[in-house]
């Protein structure tokens, strides 16, 4: 049977001073749970105290049973709660940490996408503004070579004009040489 009280007596008369209490002849009953580890090893060990253990009536055995059975169960219904909570907040955090990862993931995939537009939309530009380059250029290359081909065939035109107006000139200098002369042969013989 276990016991949670004791009786402590005083061996002197006088009464002995142990634990922070007085103790007398008369003895003084004590709930051992209301003290500390030290102060019962003290009471117990010293030659001028007398304790004696007092046994537990069925009635306080059961209390003293029924305390720690519900203690014991609201220690183990604390602990559940506990690993409930502890279980529900590492889900949580979990959740949390997956649904951050995903939104990184999907930003940097929009980031990508969005380089990868931008780069083909550069590139789209360039080959644009490349091939509208290319385009001036050889117009204005075809523009040049038929200024030059025009310019050439109107000197070509001028100079075939010029030599056909002084062949006619010098023909008809030559035929208004030779028709005074004619004449003047004429006149010469007519004479």
């Amino acid at each position: 049977m276990s016991t949670n009280k004791i009786i402590v007596r005083s061996v002197s008369e006088l009464g002995r001073w142990r634990a922070g209490r007085r103790f007398t002849r008369a003895g003084e009953t004590l709930d051992v749970a209301s003290l500390s580890k030290e102060d019962l090893d003290a009471i117990k060990r010293d030659p001028l105290l007398r304790v004696i253990d007092v046994p537990e009536s069925d009635g306080e055995r059961a209390a003293r049973e029924a305390a720690e059975q519900a203690a014991a169960e609201q220690a183990a219904a604390e602990k559940a709660a506990a690993e409930q909570a502890a279980a529900e907040q590492a889900a949580a955090e979990q959740a949390a940490a997956e649904k951050a990862a995903a939104e990184q993931a999907a930003a940097e995939k929009a980031a990508a996408e969005k380089a990868a537009a931008e780069q083909a939309a550069a590139e789209k530009a360039a080959a644009e503004q490349a091939a509208a380059e290319k385009a001036a250029a050889e117009k204005a290359a075809a523009e040049q070579a038929a200024a030059e081909q025009a310019a050439a065939e109107k000197a070509a035109a001028e100079q075939a004009a010029a030599e056909k107006a002084a062949a006619e000139k010098a023909a008809a200098e030559q035929a208004a040489a030779d028709k005074a002369a004619t004449k003047g042969s004429n006149k010469k013989a007519g004479k």
